[in-house]
């Protein structure tokens, strides 16, 4: 059995991740000792691969080193992002898998914009500038052209600053974007995407991150048909955790999503239970979610 003492410098990387014994929930954190399935790459406390009579996944072999995930293959050409309306930036960790597809582009809805921002600058060079150099021995025409191309020159850029560049700046940020039918994550090269028929299960764990602001953390644990495992750590507020859970409702016809009930952010508690506790068994009784808790 290969173990892993966990140590805050060396392993920094592994740590921002902030990975969860799956089946306890505990955080993995500097100072635990730690064995990762040599099958799927899940990470489990020692005393935890004990108690499952050291083996995973049907085997019990066990890595010797801390797994790097590494990427794929299908690639297409386009791919739209704003057809998923959960969209939030995540921390991600993937299993090697060859199950999800690339995709190298995407297309995005203010696209248009952008066009027409780079249409009004060519119509400056290409129309203006010649225009410029026609009218340049008149004097009493120059300044007011000169006024002119500056006021166009400028409302060109201020399309470009203040209506394309800051939606792409935030579109940027986010990573993790989910729809009814399919989960879709931003890496370096290209677009990964996954229809929910190739997963298998989904489980669902966290903690209040910061009560005070209202934001919770939530760790989810992904397995695909192929038997692979991919970690996602999220932070979110109460109305982005509503709209995870309303698409994972949807998901739940054909996917098995665990939630671990004492294991969540709460964003409060009511009478009873907590508020996000309260909205997960409002889907369950009476939005149809298949949700299983345990």
């Amino acid at each position: 059995m290969h173990t892993h003492l966990i140590e805050t410098e060396k392993h920094s990387d592994f740590l921002a991740q902030n990975r969860q014994d799956p089946i306890t929930g505990d955080s993995i954190k500097a100072g635990d000792k730690v064995v990762f399935c040599a099958a799927c790459k899940s990470v489990f406390l020692v005393e935890t691969w004990q108690y499952l009579g050291e083996q995973h996944c049907g085997q019990s072999q066990t890595l010797d080193k801390i797994p790097q995930a590494t990427v794929l293959t299908l690639r297409q050409k386009i791919f739209d992002l704003d057809n998923y309306p959960f969209q939030v930036q995540a921390n991600i960790s993937l299993a090697p898998t060859e199950i999800w597809s690339v995709r190298l582009r995407q297309k995005t809805k203010n696209g248009n914009f952008k066009r027409i921002a780079l249409s009004m600058a060519a119509i400056l060079i290409g129309f203006l500038l010649p225009l410029l150099s026609f009218i340049g021995t008149e004097a009493n025409l120059l300044i007011p052209f000169l006024l002119a191309t500056f006021l166009a020159a400028t409302l060109t850029f201020m399309i470009n600053k203040f209506s394309i560049l800051p939606y792409l700046k935030e579109n940027r940020k986010n990573n993790l974007f989910l729809n009814k039918t399919s989960l879709a994550l931003r890496q370096k090269k290209g677009i990964l995407h996954v229809s929910i028929d190739k997963i298998e299960a989904l489980t669902i764990s966290g903690f209040d991150e910061n009560l005070t602001e209202q934001i919770g953390r939530f760790n989810l644990y992904l397995r695909l048909q192929d038997g692979t495992d991919h970690e996602i750590s999220l932070l979110l507020d109460f109305t982005q955790a509503k709209a995870l859970f309303y698409q994972l409702s949807l998901w739940s016809e054909k996917v098995s999503i665990y939630i671990r009930k004492n294991k969540l952010p709460t964003y409060g508690m009511g009478e009873e239970t907590s508020l996000l506790l309260s909205h997960l068994y409002f889907l369950f009784n009476y939005r149809d979610a298949k949700f299983e808790f345990i």
